[in-house]
């Protein structure tokens, strides 16, 4: 029986891990090369819109691919033990369960679309929040309040669009406008 220090034992892990290792690599590859497209073709708003939609990608491609590593370790040890019968049926399976998924991101990709740039959007302000930036507007007082008077940025945001909420009444004259505007 070989141990793990002889060297024939690392080339053989080796030789079957280069594969994956290089198919994982060409992922952000993809993007790259949407990007350089996307940089040819327009302007600011192309390679925007490019790098959003490739972050999404990758984050349901990456959610996913417990199929693609789970059926290869899988299918692997039935090849090996001989039983090709077990292979086939966990392609079978795997692929059942790739078509449950891509259905189900069919039926649902407005609601995932919109989870996703809600997810980008609030990690971006916490980004700026956790380094004391602003994005400008209300969020200067906000930042205001935080360092003057020691509140949370939340609380602190909370009492900035109430303070704005309530004072609308002084101008409008009327709930509806405000809760409907």
């Amino acid at each position: 029986m070989a141990t793990t220090g002889e060297p024939h034992v690392f080339r053989e892990i080796a030789r079957l891990s280069i594969p994956n290792v290089i198919a994982n690599i060409t992922v952000p590859i993809m993007g790259m090369a949407d990007i350089a497209i996307a940089g040819h073709v327009g302007g600011d708003l192309t390679i925007g819109a490019v790098a959003i939609g490739t972050t999404v990608f990758n984050m349901i491609y990456r959610n996913c691919s417990f199929l693609r590593m789970g059926c290869g370790g899988v299918t692997a040890q039935a090849y090996g033990a001989g039983r090709k019968e077990e292979c086939v049926l966990t392609g079978l399976r795997s692929l059942l369960i790739a078509m449950v998924l891509s259905a189900l991101l069919w039926i649902f990709g407005n609601p995932i679309r919109q989870l996703s740039l809600d997810l980008m959007g609030g990690a971006g302000l916490g980004l700026v929040f956790s380094h004391n930036g602003s994005t400008g507007g209300t969020d200067i007082i906000t930042v205001l309040l935080n360092k003057y008077f020691n509140m949370s940025f939340g609380r602190a945001m909370q009492f900035v669009d109430c303070t704005i909420i309530c004072s609308s009444y002084l101008l409008f004259r009327s709930v509806e406008t405000i809760v409907y505007g």
